[in-house]
């Protein structure tokens, strides 16, 4: 029965706190602040309120933290109970805004690249746009774009190229890592040594994983390549990678390369083809009809022929794949200064070792004006009227020399 009633008291105890708080309280309610208390002789539940919560403290404020007692109004010196010593305002709730950390950013951009924003519609990149995780970007026609990861770690994506931006859980390094899935084409990747906290990029081809590290010198460069639906190829340059296609992982090192199928264990490593060597051209050349030239190399199967405003080759102009001799006649490309280089293609089709870049100075071909052609009919005129001349005295001086020997039989 008592119980009973001391439940009753607390539900009205606990209407006439919220009474009192409410003209304190303006936002929030008042949180009670309970602390464990040893009973001593004298001391009853009304007591214990009215000494910390002043004298206008309910006798039964101390009831609803003691569910445990059969009888509040009994307590024994040395029990353990809970007592109600003050109200505080709870602390507030501070509004977090969550700031989504993006991968990379669009550093150069050449002709025509676009980006997709986590599976929207494509639109035009421009230099400067970050790029977030499920972000995408591709390239079109003899364009490029160059991807800067942190201040080591760049990716080339040449033309034709669609690659997709995932952020992957961090080791326990805790250094972040990306993921990079090409969907079509290929990236260059490019990794360079400093003194900072740096990414780690991975390369999704068809499910083949390709992990690059740094050699010695703190340098990769890896170039990773989708061909068809399911095969992918991983060609190291500088440094080593990790390539991993169900559950086989195989090490490539510098100047090695592999291929994988999707569902399949990558394909014992092997070593890339040298650079060509490629032969000089004139200072200038014109824009038709460009003969470019170079001597073939042992197991190269073709090659491949690249046309770029820059040096490195991420501006490209023309690229011909599968040639078959070692010379190819090129025309209509544009004015002006450019850089040429080759690739041997192993039977594989594997890339090889990039020749070093040639200059090349194309100018326009002469026009063939009015004045031009009233100046050749000229010449051809003149030539003519030479040869004419020419003709007309041989044959006067033949016919003077019959008429001469003629007179000489009649004397």
């Amino acid at each position: 029965m008592n119980r009973m009633i001391a439940m009753a008291l607390l539900a009205v105890t606990v209407i006439a706190q919220t009474f009192v708080h409410a003209e304190t309280a303006t936002d929030e309610d008042l949180r009670a602040i309970v602390e464990s208390y040893v009973v001593r002789e004298g001391d009853t539940l009304a007591k214990l309120a009215r000494k910390h919560l002043g004298p206008d403290a309910l006798w039964n404020t101390n009831v609803a933290v003691n569910p445990d007692l059969d009888d509040p109004d009994i307590i024994m010196p040395g029990q353990v109970i809970n007592i109600i010593t003050g109200y505080e305002q709870p602390a507030p709730v501070v509004a977090v805004e969550v700031v989504e950390v993006y991968q990379a950013v669009i550093e150069k951009i050449f002709n025509v690249v676009e980006k997709n924003v986590k599976r929207s519609d494509w639109r035009d990149a421009i230099e400067g746009d970050r790029l977030f995780p499920l972000d995408a970007v591709r390239t079109l026609a003899d364009s490029s774009a160059v991807l800067q990861f942190d201040g080591a770690t760049t990716v080339l994506v040449t033309e034709y190229s669609q690659i997709f931006l995932r952020a992957l859980e961090p080791q326990d390094s805790g250094v972040s890592r990306s993921e990079i899935e090409i969907r079509s084409g290929e990236t260059e990747l490019r990794l360079e040594q400093i003194d900072a906290p740096q990414q780690q990029i991975e390369i999704n081809v068809a499910g083949t994983i390709t992990r690059p590290a740094r050699g010695a010198d703190g340098n990769n460069s890896t170039r990773a390549r989708k061909v068809g639906n399911d095969r992918s190829q991983v060609m190291v340059y500088e440094g080593s990678s990790a390539v991993q296609s169900a559950g086989v992982s195989v090490a490539v090192e510098t100047g090695m390369g592999t291929t994988a199928v999707a569902g399949q264990a990558p394909a014992e490593p092997e070593r890339l083809l040298p650079a060509p060597e490629i032969h000089a051209l004139v200072d200038e050349v014109f824009a038709e009809n460009i003969e470019f030239s170079w001597e073939p190399l042992d197991g190269a199967a073709a090659y491949r022929l690249d046309v770029c405003k820059d040096r490195h080759c991420t501006q490209p102009i023309f690229n011909q794949r599968g040639i078959p001799e070692t010379t190819l006649t090129v025309s209509s490309l544009p004015i002006g200064i450019s850089y040429w280089r080759v690739t041997a293609v192993s039977e594989s089709g594997l890339d090889g070792f990039t020749s070093l870049s040639g200059e090349l100075k194309i100018v326009a071909v002469p026009e063939q004006t009015e004045s031009n052609y009233l100046l050749w009919a000229l010449i051809a005129a003149s030539i003519l009227f030479l040869i004419a001349a020419v003709m007309f005295l041989r044959y006067f001086s033949r016919r003077s020399a019959v008429t001469d020997t003629t007179k000489t039989i009649e004397m």
